[in-house]
Parts: structure tokens; sequence; C-alpha cells
């Protein structure tokens, strides 16, 4: 869900928060949450009908998708730990914990690069695509991914995708140095 709104409000030519609160009707503490994990079915429901999208759609793109064959249930808790997804300990619009994995070479070879499902699952050491070792902190000054808050501090929205670059200290997640995953590097 992150992801899609983040693309979304780049292809409309806005900045994330405003897109949020303006645009989908959100409100102003939308990003203070993890919504992948848990978002109101209110706010889901807003969300796909402001973008004209079937709700059920919508709800795919939350981990709960996901979660319902992992632990054969779709119940999951708005607040404390949920089994196999790390957590991103929201604050502010920052998330603190590295909570958030990336594939380089996912991020260089999409046409529009984005950040899958499947990167929150704490079993996802490995990109499945391309063999390498998952990356949960920016490569240039090790602090946690935070790719929504890519345009934070810009007063436009750049021409070139913002959540590739760290808003810490602008480093293009896409050309980070890659490790292949071995049996070596994973301590199997």
């Amino acid at each position: 869900l992150s992801s899609w709104l983040v693309r979304l409000a780049w292809e409309n030519g806005r900045k994330l928060h405003p897109f949020s609160v303006k645009g989908l009707g959100l409100p102003r503490n939308f990003w203070y949450a993890d919504i992948d994990r848990s978002v109101h079915p209110e706010e889901l429901a807003n969300i796909a009908e402001v973008t004209g999208t079937d709700p059920a759609r919508v709800k795919a793109t939350t981990l709960v998708s996901c979660l319902k064959t992992i632990l054969a249930d779709d119940s999951v808790e708005s607040r404390g730990p949920t089994p196999w997804v790390l957590p991103i300990a929201p604050r502010a619009r920052r998330w603190h914990r590295p909570g958030m994995q990336l594939c380089p070479e996912c991020l260089a070879t999409d046409e529009i690069p984005y950040f899958r499902k499947q990167w929150r699952l704490s079993f996802v050491a490995a990109c499945p695509v391309h063999g390498s070792l998952m990356l949960d902190r920016c490569h240039r000054c090790a602090r946690p991914i935070n790719f929504h808050r890519g345009d934070y501090c810009l007063q436009t929205p750049p021409e070139e995708f913002p959540w590739v670059f760290c808003p810490e200290c602008g480093a293009d997640w896409r050309i980070a140095p890659r490790d292949t995953a071995t049996s070596d590097s994973l301590d199997l």
C-alpha cells in the first residue's frame, strides 16, 4: 500500500503527504502508522473510492493478503508485533527500525521502481529473482530505509523517482553494492 501511494502521488505531480491528506482525504497522522500491516477499513474504502480502484484490490496491496497465507489467518493486530513481519516502528512519519528491505537490482531494473510486499517479511533474506542479499539500511549512511520520505523536504516533487533515494543522505539505492546470497553469507 505504501509503495503504491508513493507512486500515485508522484504520478499526479504531488508531494506524498499533502496528496494523502488533500487528494485522498486521509488523516494527517496516516503515515504515523505501519499502513502496510494494518490500516483502518474506512481508510482503505476511502482510498478505493477516490482512486476508482476495487476495494479488494486496494486491500491486496497490504500485508494482510500475505499474512492470510503465512499465518493461516487474516487477523492482524494493529498494535504490537505480527509474526514474520519486520517492524518499522514509525514515529513522526519516519521509520526507526530497519523493517523495510530492498533489492537494489529489482529497483534498478523496474521500469517504474516499486517496493514489494515480500520485502517486509522477516524470512526473505535474499531476493528470489536476483539472489542478492536484501538491504535493510542505506548503504551509505546506514539509516533504515524510509522510501516514503523521498520528497519530504523538497518544495516540488522531483523529476526522477524520489523513493529510490535515501532521504537522509541522498544515496541512490539502485546502485548499492550487491552481495550474492550463499550458504556462507547466510550462516547456514
